[in-house]
């Protein structure tokens, strides 16, 4: 699966001003006025600058998981192998979700 193009770069959460930001102060997101309690934008805040990590994490797992599938299946091991499908649809319907796609 191919990355959405999200802004590009190490996404941070400043906790000061409640953004996500990259290099040279670019704004991803701003948490402040979405929510009203304090710990929901430091938790949102935190959550979203983890999503360039997540989703190149998720498309690795991805492609961890459809080889072990086959080795499994090779193996002999159908019943694992099946179990692990089920785990791999569970992967691209998030990465779907984030905007991914073949």
């Amino acid at each position: 699966m191919k990355k959405p193009k999200i802004t590009k770069g190490e996404w941070e959460y400043h906790k000061d001003f409640t953004a996500v930001t990259v290099k040279k102060g670019k704004m991803v997101a701003d948490c402040f006025h979405a929510f009203d309690m304090e710990y929901e934008q430091n938790a949102n805040g935190q959550a979203i600058s983890a999503v360039p990590e997540m989703i190149d994490t998720l498309i690795e797992l991805r492609v961890n998981m459809i080889n072990l599938k086959q080795a499994l299946y090779d193996d002999g091991y159908r019943g694992s192998a099946m179990m692990v499908s089920k785990d791999i649809a569970k992967i691209e319907q998030a990465l779907k979700k984030a905007g991914c796609h073949e």
